[in-house]
């Protein structure tokens, strides 16, 4: 049109994009008007063309080659009037495969101690972690604990012994990392009890079944109690 100052035709609306790093990238904002208005780009409120890697190629916004911090949101601004300034947002992710920073290690320890697995990952978005043992899903225990990017053992027992594994995917890649552990017979080594009694309600006259199993070396003994003191014998 004659008058009416510059439009921008396209995008229309806000745009979202998730785009894999290194990828080559162009940000679109077409304009009409029967004068050129001036154009610049902003990413988080900065001139983005003070950054090397990015130019303009008429009113767009290209990149050859995009890194993880080029993730932000972008506007292209049009006009330089504040009463008439037109803008369209872009709101950029760069997507990074799961990667390893740092991976699992051999250790070896004495029965009863404890031992502690690391296993620092990265990606965008963030990764899934999973804890395998010899292969096999690790399952939270009262002696296992794995929290996030580490894994604690309490009390190890030579059942511990084996490979564990760190696997990372956040489905635009994974990575796993591999640590043995080695467990020496020792001495001694303070009772550890890895499953408790746990509260129950039964109709009365009914059967129950209270269980309890702990490790440590020499083979620990159990004795129960109840409100009146030690347990001697089972009860009817």
């Amino acid at each position: 049109p004659s008058s009416g100052g510059s439009h921008i035709l396209h995008p229309l609306a806000p745009q979202s994009l998730a785009v894999p790093r290194h990828s080559a990238l162009t940000l679109e904002c077409v304009v009409s008007g029967s004068a050129p208005a001036p154009i610049r780009w902003v990413k988080d409120g900065r001139d983005v063309l003070r950054r090397g890697r990015w130019k303009l190629l008429h009113s767009h916004l290209v990149t050859d080659r995009l890194e993880p911090s080029d993730a932000g949101n972008y506007s292209c601004v049009v006009g330089s009037d504040s009463a008439t300034v037109k803008y369209v947002n872009y709101s950029l992710t760069v997507l990074e495969p799961a990667s390893l920073s740092r991976g699992l290690q051999d250790e070896t320890v004495a029965a009863g101690a404890s031992v502690h697995f690391w296993c620092d990952i990265g990606g965008s978005p963030a990764p899934t972690l999973t804890w395998l043992h010899n292969a096999a899903p690790l399952r939270p225990s009262p002696r296992h604990f794995p929290t996030g990017n580490h894994l604690r053992i309490c009390g190890v027992t030579l059942e511990d012994s084996g490979f564990y594994q760190c696997v990372a995917n956040n489905g635009i890649g994974f990575v796993q990392s591999t640590g043995r552990l080695r467990v020496q017979p020792g001495k001694d080594s303070v009772p550890i009890i890895i499953s408790s009694p746990a509260n129950t309600t039964v109709v009365a006259g009914g059967d129950v079944t209270l269980s309890c199993s702990a490790t440590g070396l020499p083979a620990p003994l159990i004795r129960w109690y109840d409100s009146r003191g030690l347990v001697i014998s089972p009860p009817a």
